[in-house]
């Protein structure tokens, strides 16, 4: 009987489980570690929970794929999951002590340009400093529960007094959907800046690929940007208080045309001269 398999080619086409483990298997390996592909191959293969019956239907079928096939002919399958960590979808939802807390959507797409000037220096500390207490505070601010009037976000409006209160509740979230959510962070505001390359010019590309699977842009506070768009003559979105509300996609929008209009006024104006 011929084996059949349908397995994930991308980040994205993971389950929620599959995305925590192989996120767990990533950030955990050390250089050199010959069993991480392993491990990701079977991650893979074998989504289901071990020993539900569907798990141990995978593995059963594993088990004889690895009887007829080679290992090392199964490891390019589990290339694009270094080549290029471009997750963008994160977990719908955690449930902690009876309460559900609600995720961000798929590429930060709900996200204020308050909520990520705030989020994003907790990125960084955690991405490039391996803090792992600014992990617990990047997903203590993105999952939140749900508001009374479920229009647009779902969750409940972004507030730093009342996010600081849940500083020891939503660091108990497994280790593993943690790290899904660090990696699902950095592909979306990947995903996000590569859409304007004037404000974020795309960086060199190094000649030797980097140890570090998840190098960030160089971290830049968002609130001289902010503040330029509020205090300034024209006010696209109004007050302080209107700005910072404002979905980060749109402010960006705005302020990559306000720049183009400006380069192309100075140089109408060197023209003239």
């Amino acid at each position: 009987m011929t084996l059949s398999f349908k397995i994930p080619t991308t980040w994205n086409e993971m389950s929620e489980r599959q995305r925590a483990d192989i996120s767990s298997t990533i950030s955990k390996a050390k250089p050199g570690d010959k069993g991480v592909y392993f491990k990701i191959i079977y991650q893979l293969f074998c989504p289901a929970k071990t020993f539900s019956i569907t798990g141990l239907r995978e593995r059963y079928r594993f088990v004889r794929l690895l009887n007829e096939v080679p290992l090392r002919v199964l490891y390019p399958l589990a290339e694009f999951v270094f080549e290029k960590l471009d997750l963008t979808r994160f977990p719908k939802s955690v449930k902690i002590d009876g309460v559900t807390y609600y995720g961000p959507a798929d590429r930060l797409s709900n996200i204020s340009i308050e909520e990520l000037n705030f989020t994003y220096r907790f990125y960084f500390d955690w991405i490039v400093k391996k803090d792992k207490i600014a992990l617990d505070r990047l997903v203590t601010t993105l999952y939140r529960p749900a508001k009374k009037k479920r229009k647009g976000d779902i969750r409940e409006d972004f507030d730093m007094e009342i996010i600081q209160t849940r500083g020891s509740i939503l660091p108990r979230m497994p280790e593993e959907i943690k790290t899904a959510i660090g990696f699902a962070y950095k592909g979306s505001v990947e995903y996000m800046f590569s859409r304007y390359p004037i404000i974020f010019p795309p960086q060199k590309k190094q000649k030797e690929k980097s140890e570090d699977p998840a190098k960030p842009i160089k971290y830049s506070s968002f609130i001289p940007m902010i503040n330029a768009m509020f205090m300034g003559e024209n006010q696209p979105f109004g007050s302080r208080k209107d700005t910072v509300k404002t979905n980060a996609y749109i402010f960006f929008d705005v302020a990559q045309e306000t720049i183009k209009a400006n380069r192309e006024r100075e140089k109408n104006a060197q023209k003239r001269k």
